[in-house]
């Protein structure tokens, strides 16, 4: 598949996301994910739209897979507290929001 087709496909999950059909955008980023398995984008993308479509347990699934040099980063920590707040595990996401602010104030501090 073509780059440009992976993007438009990107483009619409999004657009479903934003007007209330996380579920039609969680099945793109899902087969998304299939073809782009090592892509943290559309892994973060992807559990931003199960935590929409009410399946914060995916999306904790899903993030516990996001690995790389620069993870854990700012929005997966603030995607996990999110996902940690649906199950009301509110220790979790305290301790993933503690590290989102962590995080955020380290970056804000390396621009100039």
């Amino acid at each position: 598949m073509s780059s440009n087709a992976l993007d438009l496909i990107q483009l619409l999950a999004y657009v479903y996301v934003q007007n209330g059909a996380p579920c039609r955008a969680e099945s793109l980023y899902a087969a998304l994910h299939v073809l782009e398995p090592d892509n943290s984008i559309v892994a973060k993308a992807l559990a931003w739209a199960s935590i929409e479509a009410g399946q914060p347990l995916q999306a904790l699934k899903v993030l516990d897979g996001v690995v790389g040099p620069r993870e854990p980063d700012a929005l997966l920590q603030l995607l996990r507290a999110r996902a940690f707040a649906r199950l009301e595990r509110d220790d979790d996401a305290h301790v993933a929001m503690q590290a989102f602010l962590a995080l955020r104030t380290a970056a804000a501090r390396v621009v100039p």
